[in-house]
């Protein structure tokens, strides 16, 4: 399942907005996950994290950055067991960056971390600390999918 938000980024041509160094905000927020056997429900809470996440970015002034880290306070998933309890941020490898006319977009995967890795961060906040976090994962999975019942 890919997930892919929309609204961050110009959508329509808006004159006043050409030639710009970022489109609106600059990004899109992604997110892979593994479908779960069984399951028949479409997993509309991914839009719910990903509208809370935009909500705080309109409100804050702020935007999020390839390998920053984002702890949930936990399940990112209320309606599931899952021991996912924040996101990192990676920029896709599909999608990437693409330029338009109203300026640079960056479509920012968010990659679900476990409890134990959220607190591996939270013990080392650096950039450097949520990259090599991030290639750990990349080794496992180049599409970085999130599997909700990754332990």
């Amino acid at each position: 399942i890919h997930v892919v938000s929309y609204g961050l980024s110009e959508l329509y041509y808006n004159e006043e907005a050409v030639g710009q160094e970022f489109s609106k905000l600059g990004i899109e927020l992604t997110f892979r996950m593994k479908r779960i056997e069984g399951e028949t429900r479409e997993p509309t809470w991914v839009t719910v994290v990903m509208n809370n996440l935009a909500r705080y970015l309109h409100k804050s002034g702020r935007w999020f950055e390839v390998n920053q880290f984002v702890p949930a306070g936990g399940p990112l998933c209320t309606d599931m067991e899952t021991d996912i309890t924040g996101v990192v941020f990676a920029l896709d490898p599909e999608l990437g960056k693409i330029d338009t006319p109203h300026g640079e977009v960056s479509f920012l995967q968010m990659v679900g971390v476990t409890t134990a890795e959220a607190e591996r961060l939270q013990a080392d906040l650096s950039v450097e600390a949520v990259a090599a976090l991030i290639e750990e994962l990349r080794a496992r999975d180049p599409l970085l999918v999130t599997d909700m019942g990754r332990k």
